[in-house]
């Protein structure tokens, strides 16, 4: 029996990208929802180019990706939900099956925004720390040529998220669009995104509250 899914129309606030994991991890569950201050919204959130969601084991990250990607599917969106952890050793294609690889064929051939939510960061180094890496790599080499019309979600328990290490990596994996550069008359650079573009916040108006880091 499938177990029925409840909006809880989350909001979200900054958080500091210098603080420590562990204190992170406190506040989220010690702060009133009512003391953050500006809030954001999912429809915030999803105007977004990359977002980290922190939270801790079982507060509803995966679920809360799958439904987004439901929701903006049955709107007519390109949206996929991609498990890391099974994107380390396999291609992009295998771990969406033929119906939802097919949809991403069909959203490469266009021209429009494409949302990938890319589930748990810390399950895809459970078994090899570099597995996080390979599936970064297995993901840009399958859309590096649409990356500037993909908005891209990562999920992380707050404890296993490395705000300067792994910010890194999924900046220069996946850069938030391509910054040209001229090179010569018929030739263009392109830059990639520094890990100091990284914003952190945090979500409230639920039980569990949680965090995002934001670029």
């Amino acid at each position: 029996m499938s177990i029925r899914f409840v909006e809880l129309a989350r909001q979200f606030r900054e958080l500091d990208p210098n603080s420590k994991p562990e204190e992170t991890a406190l506040e989220s569950y010690l702060r009133s929802p009512f003391s953050y201050g500006h809030e954001l919204t999912w429809e915030d959130m999803l105007a977004r180019r990359r977002v980290v969601l922190l939270a801790e084991a079982g507060s509803g990250k995966s679920r809360e990706f799958q439904e987004r990607a439901k929701i903006l599917t049955e709107m007519g969106r390109f949206a996929f939900v991609v498990r890391l952890d099974q994107l380390a050793d396999t291609s992009l294609e295998s771990v969406l099956g033929p119906h939802e690889s097919a949809r991403l064929l069909t959203w490469r051939r266009g021209t429009g925004e494409g949302y990938f939510f890319l589930d748990s960061v810390d399950e895809a180094k459970f078994s090899r720390m570099t597995d996080f890496d390979s599936a970064l790599n297995r993901f840009r080499d399958a859309v590096k040529d649409d990356l500037a019309r993909a908005h891209i979600y990562l999920s992380s328990r707050i404890t296993e998220w490395q705000p300067k290490s792994d910010a890194s990596k999924v900046l220069s994996q996946l850069p938030m669009f391509p910054v040209l550069k001229k090179h010569s008359e018929n030739q263009a650079l392109m830059s990639h995104s520094s890990p100091a573009d990284l914003r952190y916040t945090a979500w409230q108006g639920c039980a569990c509250r949680s965090g995002v880091c934001d670029s």
